[in-house]
């Protein structure tokens, strides 16, 4: 539970201190053990020390508003030792001996400490009714109310008491952080700029304009004022904040070292938690990223379940997990319906297997969240892989036009229309693309794929050699390079390059239905039926390879087998039937 500033609490024992009865002591000896009491560290490490002290006090003292005042005190060590329980027993113990009205501010002061806002918001509130002018119940009331995150209720009220005093720096974080939650970022910004002028070193306040200019991607600006904060109170919620903006601004080693910093993931708020979820998969380390998807949902009230069960399956997408994914994706959907994300992390998932159905979730997603691209992105790759060109061109027109500077749709555009056998547009597509993301090894494939179907192969093959020459050689440019190869006629070159991937990726799919294809129009059908063995092995639902193994079979005499293989594949791709 977090700990709110003594500053409420001391003033309540301030103001004990300062009425007649505590201050009328009737002998010396009295005075110095409540002044002692009084003067006791609220450290954890001196707050035994302090309760002895006050269990003195309490022995000595005469009046009822004394024993009130020690009790109050009493409490605030106990906050400090972190016993939530006996602080409010003693607060409790105080108020029975106190004036009532100070009783419900001593009683309110220690639970808002403690956590507990809506008890504090109660107490104050039932101490108003008595008293309704009292300043500092009505500071405590709106102090609760923004703890409670009842941000419009308290709006009105703290900004009438910045504006009589804008050097109350408790009142001006409390106005920030209200007007952070309700959007209004540009009053925020003003008020937390004028008080970090004031008290530059207000851990709160740095906490505070740290986490919104994290909000708002100033990821510089973000982990500066959090370097600050966490100097002078370290805290796991500070270093999740901290770890995004690190992330995020290319620091991997320094968002990991944050990351590790945090003792408990589960002791994390559910909004510190997500911080720590994303920092996490933004540096690819996805299984830390599941310990605090995991610690989000575990912490996460009804009103937030929805929304870590998102985060949770985004994380298991990545982790590759996509059936555990999907439980989470459609439990958040059945949670909230409106949840737009919930709807597009179920397309994810069924992309791959089920193109139309993802069509479905992501149209419900865009429908959702209109201003999202990605969901449109999402809608659009699914009709691209349902066969659905037109769709799929037209979604990324509009994308384009929003976006014309995003290199990925301008890629995604080239394969569709490489699909529709629009070669020459392809090729103009995706040379935009690299010209928008020249060292993006993914788009520059995809540009050799565009030159090669473009009838400019020696282009392809020299981009690709580019490419290797550079330290960029993958499995893909080698299959790349062996497919144009073997398309020109050029097998010997071709098998080399299908080998050389091969080293790079043993078990690739597609390299190894590239090798086995080789062979066969080297005339080595024994050759390519082993290695179109391995390819079917390896994926049992390519239609190409089982076709061609059929083929392979038949010319080795095995008539029966090619022809149950060429079956297969026409029952995986119809359009193959045209070949028999």
């Amino acid at each position: 539970m977090t700990l709110r500033p003594p500053a409420l609490a001391v003033a309540v024992l301030a103001l004990a201190i300062a009425s007649p009865g505590f201050a009328q002591a009737p002998e010396a000896d009295l005075a110095r053990e409540l002044q002692a009491c009084v003067d006791a560290p609220e450290t954890e490490a001196e707050a035994e020390t302090g309760l002895m002290t006050c269990s003195r006090a309490l022995e000595a003292a005469e009046n009822d508003l004394d024993r009130a005042g020690v009790h109050v005190k009493i409490a605030n060590l106990w906050l400090a030792l972190g016993d939530t329980n006996a602080a409010i027993s003693a607060v409790d113990k105080g108020a029975e001996l106190a004036p009532e009205g100070e009783a419900q501010l001593y009683q309110a002061a220690v639970r808002y400490r403690a956590g507990l806002y809506d008890e504090a918001l109660a107490m104050a509130e039932a101490g108003l009714r008595d008293r309704p002018d009292d300043p500092h119940l009505t500071r405590l009331r709106l102090l609760a109310l923004t703890d409670a995150r009842r941000h419009e209720e308290a709006r009105a009220g703290l900004e009438r008491l910045y504006r009589r005093d804008p050097s109350d720096i408790e009142i001006a974080s409390a106005l920030a952080g209200v007007y952070a939650a309700i959007g209004e970022t540009g009053r925020m910004d003003r008020v937390l700029d004028a008080a970090l002028k004031l008290a530059p070193g207000d851990v709160a306040l740095r906490y505070l304009r740290g986490v919104a200019r994290v909000r708002e991607q100033d990821w510089a600006g973000g982990a500066a004022d959090l370097d600050i904060a966490l100097a002078d109170a370290p805290d796991d919620w500070g270093l999740a904040a901290r770890a995004v903006a690190r992330a995020y601004s290319g620091d991997r080693e320094g968002a990991l070292g944050d990351l590790s910093a945090i003792q408990d993931p589960r002791s994390l708020t559910t909004l510190s938690a997500i911080y720590a979820v994303r920092a996490a998969a933004a540096v690819e380390d996805y299984a830390r990223a599941l310990i605090f998807a995991e610690a989000a949902v575990d912490s996460a009230s009804a009103a937030d379940m929805a929304t870590t069960l998102v985060h949770l399956g985004e994380v298991r997408v990545l982790a590759g997990l996509p059936k555990e994914a999907r439980a989470n994706f459609e439990k958040a959907a059945a949670l909230e319906p409106e949840n737009a994300r919930a709807w597009a992390g179920l397309g994810s998932v069924t992309l791959d297997s089920d193109p139309a159905q993802a069509a479905i979730f992501y149209g419900r997603a865009s429908a959702l969240a209109p201003e999202v691209p990605e969901f449109q992105a999402g809608a659009a790759d699914a009709a691209f892989r349902r066969g659905d060109y037109e769709t799929a061109s037209a979604g990324y027109d509009r994308l384009i036009r929003i976006l014309p500077g995003d290199y990925s749709l301008h890629a995604a555009k080239a394969r569709v229309l490489m699909a529709q056998g629009r070669y020459k547009e392809a090729l103009a597509s995706s040379t935009e693309a690299v010209r928008l993301a020249p060292d993006d090894e993914e788009t520059l494939l995809g540009h050799v794929e565009a030159l090669a179907v473009a009838g400019d192969s020696p282009a392809a093959l020299a981009l690709l050699d580019r490419l290797v020459a550079s330290g960029a050689e993958s499995p893909t440019s080698r299959f790349l390079a062996a497919l144009i190869l073997r398309n020109q006629g050029e097998y010997e070159r071709a098998l080399r390059e299908a080998e050389a991937g091969l080293v790079l990726a043993p078990d690739d799919p597609a390299l190894i239905e590239e090798k086995g294809t080789i062979y066969y129009m080297l005339d080595d059908p024994l050759s390519a039926k082993e290695w179109l063995d391995r390819a079917v092995a390896l994926d049992p639902a390519s239609a190409d390879a089982l076709y061609l193994r059929g083929l392979v079979r038949v010319d080795l005499g095995d008539a029966e087998g090619g022809a149950a293989d060429q079956a297969a594949a026409v029952a995986l791709d119809p359009s193959l039937g045209e070949e028999l």
